[in-house]
């Protein structure tokens, strides 16, 4: 599970900063394998290959369009796809890992929060969420860039001026909004 973690918060530093692709892409693939087999040994089912939201027919495409990459890097076979992958890959580790019970971590947080204002059209605008000001903050924040926004967010998560108490957002001073779904 430490060599997971490891290979995802690198993944997602990488992917904040600008990084390599590929080198992205190989960590987030190979976190994912090990929180995969670790996910199915536990009995849990759901995360990216064998999530319930592609129709039964066609999971064995869906798998193999996301092992694609990963087999291009790794064995030079046929070519790559969207980069948008890694993202995805980044994401479905994070959700294994929390539904594991492994402590939410700050980079984890830092890339759900960022692909929640920067893709409106996938995750719905959840204006509900968006009312608290302690959310408008992180979005001001998500508008200065992915590397900047990574840079401070982590900072701010570190020194406690952002934190998560009970998976609700709060921060600095400011009581914990409770009624965030």
């Amino acid at each position: 599970m430490d060599a997971a973690r490891g290979q995802l918060h690198t993944a997602i530093k990488l992917w904040f900063e600008g990084g390599d692709p590929v080198a992205i892409h190989s960590l987030a693939s190979a976190a994912h394998e090990i929180v995969h087999s670790l996910y199915r040994k536990k009995g849990l089912k759901g995360l990216v290959f064998d999530t319930p939201y592609v129709v039964p027919e066609r999971q064995q495409k869906w798998a193999s369009s996301l092992k694609k990459p990963f087999n291009f890097f790794k064995h030079g076979r046929n070519e790559p796809s969207d980069p948008v992958w890694n993202a995805v890959m980044m994401m479905a580790c994070c959700k294994g890992l929390t539904n594991m019970g492994v402590p939410v971590a700050g980079e984890w947080l830092a890339l759900t929060y960022w692909l929640f204002f920067t893709n409106p059209g996938v995750f719905g605008a959840n204006q509900r969420l968006l009312q608290f000001a302690q959310i408008q903050a992180l979005q001001q924040l998500a508008a200065k860039g992915r590397e900047i926004y990574f840079r401070e967010f982590m900072a701010g998560y570190r020194a406690g001026t952002i934190n998560f108490r009970d998976n609700r957002l709060g921060m600095g001073s400011e009581t914990s909004p409770r009624d965030i779904p």
